[in-house]
């Protein structure tokens, strides 16, 4: 079972999260991207480029990271190739939460 919730970079609600894992629940993070807005946080670019990757896949590796599933939303087949090329690790202090499992 699941639970499908709003979590992106800038909206995770880490109590939640770890409630529902604590129930057994993987959490499904819908919106990843923060619904495209996340794409015009200078902060957010100022961090993509840091790791040498674009917005959505700095975004979709953050969830993937504190172990949720992402759920991008995409009909480009571009974006599908690009989004599902995470294979890099933001680090733990990047991330902010102490219950990050990076593997």
């Amino acid at each position: 079972m699941l639970n499908q919730i709003l979590a992106h970079v800038s909206n995770t609600p880490f109590d939640l999260i770890d409630y529902v894992k604590e129930k057994g629940l993987l959490v499904e993070a819908y919106s990843p991207v923060g619904h495209g807005k996340i794409l015009d946080n200078a902060d957010i670019a100022a961090m993509a480029e840091k790791y040498g990757v674009s917005v959505p896949q700095l975004c979709i590796s953050y969830v993937l990271q504190l172990g949720l599933l992402p759920l991008p939303k995409t009909a480009k087949p571009d974006h599908m190739r690009s989004n599902a090329a995470v294979d890099f690790e933001i680090a733990k202090a990047d991330i902010g939460h102490e219950e990050v499992d990076a593997g």
